[in-house]
């Protein structure tokens, strides 16, 4: 079956500690204890909140698999470009089995983030990311026909443009700025850092982490906008980024309204 790709997602495992119900003994050598964490489709709420049914399409080890999502499955931050929805729902059920859950999520090849590749606006601070650290955003070009047994993203790559508001916890800067060249399409792809970067104390870092997660080229919405070609020229080559911060947050928002303590 051939899609026509209108944006970009991933697959997350994330669950906000204070509704981890499901835990390990502890480590016998570190005494650490271990949370069954649920596992997340996440995009931009912009992709799909207009769309009555949207059809997911996932790389597996033996191929690929297709979810189909109705809107009204998708939980989306009040004012955030974010929408998450379990990963297992579809169009005719509300829960599939974990077991199965579990098998399709080890069987993925691309698009698959855990909690620990991934770095909060504390964790970026720490690690010492700064304007013009380099970075990769991942994800389909839009009206790309999709062929063949897999799914193979397109990579572009750029750096940060502007983060010290959203770093230094201002809240008029709830994301940050990519210098770099998005595409239509990417909205919804992952925003990395790759391993062996340096970062601001000369340190390599030794993962790729996951910053975030392409929201709008600012060049493609002055032109929607149908701005002056001065205000298209000044916004070409940023893209808008939402944070981890904001996608754990929706996370945790479906909880509290789902799942109250």
């Amino acid at each position: 079956m051939d899609f026509t790709v209108h944006g970009t997602g991933f697959i997350y495992a994330y669950t906000p500690i204070e509704f981890a119900a499901v835990k390990s003994d502890p480590d016998p050598k570190t005494g650490a204890v271990y949370y069954w964490a649920n596992v997340w489709i996440v995009t931009c709420k912009h992709c799909v909140q207009d769309t009555p049914v949207v059809a997911v399409r996932v790389d597996t080890s033996d191929g690929t698999r297709v979810y189909t999502i109705r809107s009204a499955k998708w939980w989306m931050h009040p004012e955030e470009d974010v929408a998450v929805t379990p990963f297992g729902l579809d169009s005719d059920a509300d829960e599939i089995p974990e077991e199965v859950v579990a098998d399709a999520f080890r069987t993925l090849q691309y698009g698959r983030v855990n909690q620990k590749d991934t770095a909060t606006r504390l964790e970026m601070k720490r690690t010492g990311f700064y304007e013009s650290t380099p970075v990769a955003m991942i994800g389909f070009p839009v009206g790309m026909i999709e062929g063949g047994r897999k799914n193979y993203p397109a990579v572009r790559t750029g750096a940060i443009a502007q983060i010290q508001g959203y770093l230094d916890g201002d809240a008029d800067y709830k994301g940050f700025l990519v210098d770099g060249s998005a595409f239509a399409g990417n909205s919804g792809g992952p925003i990395v850092v790759r391993k062996g970067t340096m970062n601001s104390e000369g340190a390599v870092l030794s993962d790729t982490v996951m910053i975030g997660m392409v929201s709008h080229s600012m060049y493609a919405e002055a032109i929607l906008e149908d701005k002056s070609p001065a205000d298209v020229l000044e916004n070409a080559g940023l893209v808008n980024a939402v944070t981890m911060d904001s996608i754990n947050e929706t996370i945790r928002l479906y909880y509290v309204a789902n799942r109250p303590m």
